[in-house]
């Protein structure tokens, strides 16, 4: 199902940040992928429409990436937080 699919990658991208160069992500950076996230909303949109695209693996891939971009950005905030507190 897509909640599982979305769970799956959710967990991947919360794993991400174990990786050493991603570990080190500026908040620059991360600033810049949480506005750039917000194209997914046009795109989940166009998937409502069957004349634009018309294959059932692009909401799939949507939702792949929106859930791996999910668990990086929010466990990479999580990590950068306390260091601002």
């Amino acid at each position: 199902t897509v909640q599982s699919l979305f769970n799956f990658f959710d967990l991947v991208g919360k794993s991400l940040p174990l990786l050493s160069f991603l570990n080190n992500v500026s908040e620059k950076v991360l600033n810049i992928t949480v506005a750039v996230r917000a194209l997914f909303i046009p795109l989940f949109f166009l998937c409502l429409n069957p004349r634009v695209l018309t294959h059932d693996a692009y909401p799939m891939i949507f939702i792949s990436l929106f859930a791996v971009s999910n668990g990086f950005v929010g466990s990479r905030l999580m990590m950068i937080a306390p260091t601002k507190v």
